[in-house]
């Protein structure tokens, strides 16, 4: 169930040491919970290019499902308020430099929110995953990649970042959700991710929707968004409660 109040879990100084400076101090926040006091499964929820509120209502439609099926789930608000600046305008060249610049202080702050929500007396710490929407499926992929506590990634339009496509020798089991008219993050990428998954024998799952754009899962009564929701949580079951 969603959480009447959005509390901040975070204090600040748990994340300066190892993010961003200026980080707000309600960087991670508890949006849905299985419901009693007992260790639970842990999926942290990576927002998308526009930040967390513009989407809320998707992610809080996805915690639900998830919340359902066990899982505490977490948003972790990863922009800071410069990053929020920039990447609400229609400045493309600027949202694109701001992510080359920012993304491993994005990285370190997922990372830090990891470290945080493992020591919660309700998480299993053995059993944390990460979901990610566009911009937060690629932070996803690259804190699912430098971190081994990571069990599972389910990435939504996303893409490896090009930046680190050398770097990252591994990762866990994968979901790709994309649609094959994505006029923001080309399906292309898609491929690409699914090609380094099978070099490697990585366990991993990938469903292309045909006609589909970026974001196609926005309107939750379409069939795109109700098969994307199942196949999230289906794919978490499968890895994070083996």
């Amino acid at each position: 169930m969603v959480c009447a109040a959005w509390a901040a879990l975070l204090a600040p100084a748990a994340l300066h040491a190892q993010a961003a400076p200026a980080l707000a101090p309600d960087a991670v926040i508890r949006i849905a919970s299985a419901g009693d006091s007992t260790r639970h499964p842990v999926i942290l929820l990576l927002h998308g290019a526009n930040g967390y509120e513009a989407g809320r209502d998707v992610y809080v439609r996805y915690a639900d499902r998830f919340a359902s099926h066990g899982y505490d789930v977490y948003a972790v608000q990863y922009y800071d308020a410069n990053d929020e600046r920039v990447m609400e305008t229609a400045d493309r060249p600027a949202r694109q430099d701001l992510f080359g610049r920012r993304l491993r202080a994005w990285i370190a702050t997922v990372k830090a929110g990891i470290t945080y929500v493992s020591g919660l007396p309700t998480t299993d710490p053995k059993r944390i995953g990460l979901i990610g929407f566009s911009n937060g499926a690629s932070i996803a992929i690259g804190a699912g990649g430098l971190d081994k506590r990571v069990g599972a990634i389910v990435e939504l339009y996303g893409a490896m970042p090009y930046s680190l496509s050398g770097k990252i020798t591994r990762l866990p089991p994968t979901l790709i959700l994309h649609g094959d008219a994505d006029r923001v993050t080309n399906v292309e990428r898609a491929y690409a991710l699914e090609s380094f998954l099978k070099k490697r024998s990585i366990p991993h799952a990938m469903r292309i929707y045909p006609g589909a754009d970026h974001a196609f899962d926005d309107d939750p009564s379409t069939p795109e968004a109700r098969d994307a929701e199942r196949r999230a949580a289906d794919f978490f079951d499968a890895q994070l409660k083996k």
